[in-house]
């Protein structure tokens, strides 16, 4: 299966040699025996988005959950604007231990005990994308911090028209 796609979509006419340093002639001759295929291979199909739900149980003392949906694809520039604007605006992680993050979902589960972060997500792609929040707890708290989050989300339409509105204003001075 694997080396059929890799027949399959791994062309001459989709690849690069690149040679720094190395003598023009050699470099030739060593692509020369990379014996790969002619052609421009099948066309690129566009993304599809499948939602549905994912559980794995297991015994262990943290859980983690990704809250997403689909969102604008990289070709419509404003909306993809708009959605990174707001994975800012949910915040991101810490990126030092023991600090606290920042942003709208942080400030959601600063008042819970235990150990957890939560942080927006943004994944943009050329004809698809998906934007949500991704939460890491231990068990014995996950559903207050689940449940803080979600509540917090709520802002999440609010937010996403008023990203939108500042990417096409040009004006984002104020948030919230």
């Amino acid at each position: 299966m694997l080396q059929e796609f890799h027949e399959k979509h791994y062309l001459a006419d989709r690849m690069v040699l690149l040679g720094l340093d190395v003598d023009h002639d050699a470099l030739v001759r060593h692509g020369e025996t990379l014996n790969l295929g002619k052609g421009a291979g099948p066309a690129n199909t566009a993304s599809k988005f499948h939602s549905g739900e994912l559980r794995h149980d297991t015994t262990g003392y943290e859980a983690y959950v990704a809250i997403a949906a689909e969102s604008a694809p990289g070709s419509n520039v404003k909306e993809a604007v708009a959605n990174m604007l707001l994975q800012q605006i949910l915040g991101t992680a810490p990126k030092v231990r023991y600090s606290q993050g920042q942003g709208k979902l942080q400030n959601a589960i600063a008042s819970q005990s235990g150990a957890q972060t939560v942080s927006g997500l943004n994944y943009t792609y050329s004809d698809a994308g998906l934007t949500g929040a991704f939460i890491a707890s231990d068990t014995c708290s996950l559903g207050e911090v689940s449940k803080d989050n979600l509540q917090s989300s709520s802002d999440c339409k609010r937010l996403q028209c008023f990203s939108a509105g500042c990417v096409q204003s040009g004006s984002c001075s104020q948030i919230c």
